[in-house]
């Protein structure tokens, strides 16, 4: 198979070539010169170098990334679910709504973290929780909405301490 001019072997040979002279510190103009590329053929080959680098890290690497943005994630939750108990105690439905829609976001992105957002939940059953505000779901209370963060949130954190 060729790529433009060159074979894929000719193509990670010279990749090859300009990761070695990178590490060797040399600068995209002293890789050119020496293998005898344009300039601007190197730097698109610099790039592509740091794109699969990105894409192929190790599974342990993947944990270290997938600990700090739990850790993050954690922080950005408890924050939203503190603003939103403030604004919910000072009875400013729309702020404790926005804060609450951010709660449960985080908590989401946590489900997506760790592959649990393709899976339907073994406990909890969100068709009956649903059906069981009536006909207007979205229009429920404050303390309705705060136990079904809660179940889901008590469901994640199960989950979460099986798998870890």
């Amino acid at each position: 198979m060729t790529i433009g001019n060159i074979t894929t072997v000719e193509r990670v040979t010279r990749l090859n070539s300009i990761q070695e002279l990178l590490n060797e510190g040399k600068s995209p103009n002293e890789i050119a010169e020496e293998i005898g590329m344009d300039v601007r053929a190197v730097k698109r080959n610099i790039k592509y170098l740091e794109e699969i680098s990105v894409a192929d890290i190790t599974p342990e690497d993947r944990g270290k990334r997938r600990a700090e943005l739990y850790a993050e994630l954690v922080e950005a939750s408890d924050e939203a679910k503190e603003m939103f108990q403030y604004y919910k105690a000072e009875d400013k439905a729309m702020s404790a709504k926005s804060f609450f829609t951010s709660w449960l976001e985080t908590i989401s992105l946590r489900m997506k973290l760790f592959g649990l957002d393709n899976q339907k939940p073994d406990s909890v059953n969100l068709t009956q929780i649903n059906n069981s505000f009536g006909p207007e779901p979205d229009k429920i209370s404050m303390r309705a909405g705060e136990k079904i963060a809660n179940l889901i949130k008590l469901e994640h954190e199960k989950r979460v301490s099986v798998d870890g």
